[in-house]
């Protein structure tokens, strides 16, 4: 149905109502304006399966309802749906949502004809295939177009098979903390730390005593003396010497020989470290 301007008018002009007042003249209605919308109403309701009656104002709510147009029976094969729609759609538009009694239960993928229009493939809501016995026969399923294939977005079969396995849901919260585990093996022992710092000192031990026994004739000793010249005054860590002059200064008694000059003691004023030899 399209609009009908007024007798004379130009496409889509108004309707005037005359004015007697100010000389105008109302617009005058062609049939089609009235004879077209009265049809299309009747079409509806009719094409819905009701009979027009003309004390029932309430038809075309009623033929909405309903919506029987939209409805068709499968007359495919398995898995290849066909339906002829009364009246016949006259292309595929995105959003249409069609009712069908489906005549075959599926084995496998489904696709869907409607009036001759061409083949498209019916998928899940996830767009997914369908599996087999997801639509059985005499059941009354809903498809949309979504501008590239039908959609199932109802399906009262009875006995179908399981359909596409729904998204994951949400992670669910954490649970609450486990007991400890027991204690770890002990690990390999670390590496050896620095050396600590050197201890203080101990106190002074004892005198000792001079083993007079060691001694014997022909043994070694270094000791101190006041110069090299052994004829002075000597006196050792050891036993000490001077032939000739030291006599009650031995402290192993004994005749004890000059051997060598060996070095200086490292404290007091520098005394020479000197070898002797006992030799009676």
């Amino acid at each position: 149905m399209k609009y009908n301007q007024p007798y004379g008018a130009t496409d889509d002009a108004p309707y005037v109502n005359g004015d007697p007042s100010i000389g105008r003249a109302g617009s005058i209605p062609p049939a089609a304006s009235i004879e077209h919308p009265q049809r299309e109403i009747v079409t509806m309701i009719s094409k819905n399966k009701l009979t027009p009656n003309e004390n029932d104002l309430m038809q075309l709510v009623k033929a909405s309802v309903l919506n029987i147009a939209a409805y068709g029976d499968d007359t495919g094969s398995t898995n290849h749906i066909s339906i002829a729609l009364d009246p016949a759609m006259d292309g595929y538009v995105k959003g249409t949502l069609l009712k069908i009694k489906v005549a075959n239960t599926n084995s496998g993928p489904v696709d869907v004809n409607v009036n001759g229009l061409g083949i498209k493939p019916l998928r899940t809501v996830t767009f997914g295939e369908l599996a087999a016995e997801t639509i059985s026969a005499g059941a009354i399923i809903g498809i949309a177009y979504d501008g590239v294939q039908w959609q199932l977005v109802f399906n009262g079969g009875a006995g179908g098979g399981s359909g596409e396995a729904g998204q994951t849901g949400a992670t669910g919260l954490t649970g609450p903390q486990g007991p400890a585990g027991p204690a770890g093996a002990q690990g390999p022992a670390g590496p050896q730390g620095p050396a600590g710092p050197m201890g203080a000192m101990g106190p002074q031990g004892p005198a000792g005593t001079f083993p007079t026994t060691k001694y014997a004739i022909g043994s070694f000793v270094v000791a101190v003396n006041w110069n090299v010249d052994i004829t002075s005054s000597c006196w050792a860590y050891g036993p000490q010497s001077n032939a000739a002059s030291l006599g009650s200064q031995f402290l192993v008694p004994g005749t004890w020989q000059y051997i060598c000059y060996v070095g200086s003691l490292a404290y007091g004023d520098g005394n020479p470290l000197s070898l002797f030899q006992r030799i009676a």
